[in-house]
């Protein structure tokens, strides 16, 4: 870590104390196999809509209107932003956003995991009907009026699209938007060793 970012991360703690521990909280509430795959990482309060966001190292974050970026030069390890809508959240909720911000990089530190999220691809875009679906949710994405997709199917899918479908079964919120989801049995075996990937 830098002089630079030492300082400013010991302002950081001194001005908001409150949410700094906070932040070390959630850290400390990942399951262990999570904490020790990915080392370190970094928790922080920031503006902006949703809930939450991840930055893998080097990433510096969407540029604003003006242009400018959130983490000039870009993150030195991996970092979750929780923005004012997810530190509103209860604690418990906060909990299972931050683990489902992990599914996005996890396998990038994990081979196992990696091998799991390879699998469930291969299980999802292999299958006829579990592509429909996919394709279904991608384009009420792309026609939503406050979402408005820009990103072609494999892109979104990559990025965001598979995702859902893991967060939604191994921490899903209070909406559990995917309860009633059709997932497959080769969907739900993978799913099943990924958790107790995590819980091991």
């Amino acid at each position: 870590m830098s002089q630079l970012s030492r300082l400013l991360r010991s302002k950081y703690e001194e001005e908001n104390p409150l949410q700094y521990f906070q932040s070390e909280a959630l850290k400390q509430s990942l399951p262990e196999n999570v904490r020790n795959s990915i080392g370190a990482m970094d928790i922080k309060s920031e503006p902006g809509k949703w809930y939450s966001e991840t930055y893998p190292v080097g990433e510096t974050g969407a540029p604003d209107e003006l242009g400018n970026v959130p983490y000039p030069g870009g993150v030195e390890k991996l970092t979750i932003g929780i923005r004012p809508k997810g530190r509103n959240l209860p604690f418990e909720e906060q909990q299972r956003m931050v683990l489902g911000e992990t599914l996005h990089v996890l396998d990038e530190y994990s081979p196992e995991f990696k091998t799991l999220k390879d699998s469930f691809d291969e299980t999802t875009l292999g299958n006829p009907e579990s592509l429909d679906y996919m394709q279904e949710m991608y384009m009420n994405h792309r026609n939503h009026p406050k979402v408005q997709e820009k990103r072609d199917f494999d892109k979104w899918y990559e990025m965001s699209g598979r995702d859902s479908l893991l967060r939604g079964r191994l921490t899903p919120d209070k909406n559990d938007e995917f309860r009633n989801y059709p997932y497959t049995k080769e969907q739900e075996d993978v799913l099943s060793g990924m958790n107790r990937f995590i819980y091991r």
